[in-house]
């Protein structure tokens, strides 16, 4: 039979770790010159507990007045730009976190004024921070020309995901800045994952020069914790002789 004399014992956890975001999947609408005001994107087999950021390009003087999808989450948003050269054209970002799944889920926006050329993006990531402080921070830009970079934004929390929306009316070829893949189509969605915290910028350039208008949002990967690690102090003696200060 063993003994144990314990004084003091307690728990220490070593320092949290962050889980890597991974991009899932994703679907689109892309208008094609008919005016409309209810933008539908193609179905998507979403997972239950996911990320969801929805990218929305404008080519009217119209606003998003609601986002809504087939599993009934809430979306919010994160940042907005509107293009002031012509002021008909603005670029969107919205987020639904800790989603509800759907095995064809669709992302229905609808605008205020009648939109002829737009596009929509649903873009799936696992890992994500599962409350609202997942979204972290923002940047926007607009410029005439054919490449733009955003505003600084601030991540907080490292290894996260930024999303960009790239605007382009729909003109030329876009490419993303170093370390941005890209998605979803339409008129051009990049994300970084894994990107890092402090100030930095988003960048892309066009084949064209044209209006251009960026938006992008960084997002917060899940903490998670390692197994705590049992320390004693004091004296803890098992039969047998052994003893541990």
């Amino acid at each position: 039979m063993r003994k144990l004399l314990l004084s003091v014992l307690f728990l220490v956890l070593s320092n949290p770790a962050w889980a890597t975001i991974a991009y899932v999947n994703s679907s689109v609408f892309q208008g094609s010159g008919s005016a409309q005001t209810s933008l539908a994107t193609a179905a998507l087999n979403v997972t239950t507990g996911n990320l969801i950021v929805v990218t929305v390009s404008i080519n009217s003087s119209g606003t998003v007045s609601s986002i809504s999808d087939t599993a009934g989450n809430t979306y919010h948003q994160a940042t907005g730009c509107y293009e002031t050269y012509s002021s008909s054209n603005a670029s969107d970002i919205w987020y639904a976190y800790n989603v509800t799944g759907n095995a064809n889920n669709v992302v229905t926006v609808v605008v205020s004024a009648n939109v002829n050329y737009n596009a929509v993006s649903q873009i799936q990531y696992s890992g994500a921070l599962a409350t609202s402080a997942v979204f972290q921070t923002c940047g926007i830009g607009e410029t005439f020309g054919s490449s733009l970079t955003s505003s600084s934004f601030n991540p907080s929390v490292a290894n996260g995901v930024n999303v960009m929306n790239e605007y382009s009316a729909g003109a030329g070829t876009v490419s993303p800045g170093a370390n941005y893949t890209e998605r979803a189509g339409g008129w051009a969605t990049a994300d970084y994952i894994g990107a890092p915290s402090g100030a930095q910028t988003a960048s892309f350039t066009n084949t064209s020069s044209i209006p251009l208008i960026l938006s992008v949002a960084s997002f917060a990967p899940a903490a998670t914790v390692s197994t705590p690690v049992l320390t004693a102090t004091g004296g803890l003696t098992v039969k047998g002789g052994l003893t541990v200060q």
